[in-house]
C-alpha cells in the first residue's frame, strides 16, 4: 500500500524501497514483484529485473502481466523474437491487455506501420473510452512518426467529437497540429 502511495506521489526511491520490503516480507507477492522487475528494467538493471521476472514466473506462469514483464524485459536487452512470443503469449492469456497491445504495436510500427494502426484500431474498438485512452495517444503518435497529417488530423478531430465536452486534450494537439 505505501508503494502504491509512493508511485501516485512521484515518489520513485520510496516506491522502490516499499516494493523491497514488501518483496522481502512476502515473497509471494505478485503485483509488488512485477512493479519492482518493471523499475528495475527501466533503470536498466537488468540483472535483478530478471530475477524478480523469474520470480513472478514461478509465482504465476500464465498470468499476462508475467508475460508481459518477461517481454519488456527480453525487448530491452535485444532479444526481439522472444520478446514478442512473451507478447503473444499474453494477448493470448488475455486479448484485451493494454500494455502488451501497445508493445506489439510500438514493435510492429517501424517496419509495419499498417498493421500497427490495424492492430490499434481493434484494440481501441473492443475497450471502453477510458482504458483505451494509452492506446489513442500511441495511435497518435505513430501517425505522426510516419507524417501521415491527414489521418493525423482525422483521429483528432474523431477523438474531440467523440470526448463531446469541448474540453479534450486532443483539441490542444490538434492546434499544435
Amino acid at each position: 500500500m505505501l508503494a502504491l502511495i509512493a508511485e501516485q506521489a512521484g515518489q520513485v526511491r520510496a516506491l522502490l524501497q516499499h516494493l523491497l520490503i514488501a518483496v522481502e516480507s512476502d515473497p509471494d507477492l505478485l503485483a509488488a514483484r512485477i512493479k519492482l522487475g518493471t523499475l528495475y528494467i527501466s533503470a536498466r538493471a537488468y540483472e535483478p529485473a530478471a530475477e524478480q521476472a523469474a520470480a513472478a514466473m514461478a509465482l504465476a506462469p500464465d498470468a499476462p502481466d508475467v508475460r508481459v514483464l518477461n517481454a519488456r524485459l527480453l525487448i530491452q536487452q535485444g532479444q526481439l523474437e522472444p520478446g514478442r512470443a512473451e507478447l503473444e503469449q499474453a494477448l493470448t492469456l488475455d486479448p484485451t491487455h493494454v500494455e502488451a497491445i501497445g508493445m506489439k504495436a510500438l514493435l510492429l510500427q517501424e517496419s509495419e506501420p499498417d498493421r500497427a494502426l490495424e492492430l490499434l484500431d481493434d484494440a481501441i474498438d473492443g475497450l471502453e473510452r477510458d482504458e483505451a485512452v494509452a492506446l489513442r495517444q500511441l495511435k497518435l503518435d505513430i501517425l505522426e512518426s510516419h507524417e501521415r497529417t491527414g489521418e493525423l488530423e482525422q483521429a483528432l478531430r474523431a477523438m474531440i467529437d467523440e470526448a463531446g465536452d469541448g474540453d479534450s486534450a486532443y483539441q490542444a494537439r490538434l492546434a499544435d497540429f
